[in-house]
């Protein structure tokens, strides 16, 4: 008689089909979970039809799906500056170089300015009510944070350089002498752009909110007022229900509906 090999298993004869198929780890058709898993759509191509699809690790492949995720409405990882350290320009306001931090983060996205993207986007968010499948509203608010960067970069340079008016060149008198006229840092009216830009967002925000509060203010109104019609005709009907059924008994033992004149007899 043949026996066994040794590396073969033994088949308990009171376990059912499921559970000798999680036993061996198969599916239902009695393919392996792994072949299933690797055919499911979660390991679709991540370049969807481009012809660079490289091979991922389950982590790299999770790096890309929040890339790809930062991007929807308008790009969010590629609005922090790239850190140079030494070389950056404003590194006397950034609190990471203040600190001398080791390992220092240069040749990477600013930290300081991608966490403050990211929580100006989530506390936008949070106070406005946004869901993440708004994609407008999303967009809108990922712009706003945008403009937030801008101001900041804008003010940080202004404080190597804070004086708000100068003079400059303003042509030359009938004698040829140069004149000098007081103007604005140039930089004021960039952040007088942004702001009025800023505030055209908000705006949008606010009207589109405004607009789904007015129009859930009149279904409730309307609905109101449909209750009211409604109640109405069901009394009036029920009135008219109540007399037409009205009967009256009589002395004589009469039954004599509504409407109808008692008799004498």
């Amino acid at each position: 008689m043949d026996q066994p090999n040794d590396d073969s298993q033994s088949i308990p004869e009171d376990k059912s089909y499921s559970e000798l198929l999680a036993d061996f780890n198969l599916d239902e058709a009695g393919m392996p979970l792994q072949k299933v898993r690797n055919n499911a759509p979660a390991a679709l191509p991540m370049f969807g039809r481009s012809t660079y699809q490289p091979k991922l690790t389950d982590e790299q492949r999770a790096s890309l799906e929040q890339y790809f995720d930062d991007q929807v409405g308008r790009p969010v990882t590629s609005m922090a500056m790239i850190c140079r350290w030494n070389s950056c320009g404003v590194k006397h306001a950034c609190p990471l170089y203040r600190m001398a931090i080791t390992p220092n983060p240069e040749g990477l996205a600013c930290p300081v300015e991608e966490n403050m993207i990211h929580q100006d986007i989530q506390r936008l968010k949070t106070h406005l009510g946004v869901s993440d499948d708004n994609i407008v509203d999303i967009s809108v608010i990922k712009e706003i944070a945008a403009l937030n960067i801008y101001i900041k970069r804008i003010q940080e340079e202004m404080s190597l350089d804070p004086k708000i008016m100068r003079q400059t060149f303003g042509g030359k008198d009938a004698q040829g002498n140069p004149m000098t006229v007081d103007t604005a840092h140039p930089s004021m009216n960039i952040i007088d752009k942004i702001s009025k830009e800023k505030r055209k967002l908000w705006e949008s925000l606010i009207a589109t909110r405004e607009a789904k509060a007015k129009d859930q203010s009149n279904k409730t109104r309307d609905f109101a007022e449909m209750m009211k019609v409604i109640h109405a005709t069901a009394e009036k009907k029920r009135r008219e229900a109540d007399k037409a059924r009205l009967i009256e008994i009589s002395d004589n033992d009469l039954l004599l509906e509504a409407g109808v004149v008692p008799s004498n007899g």
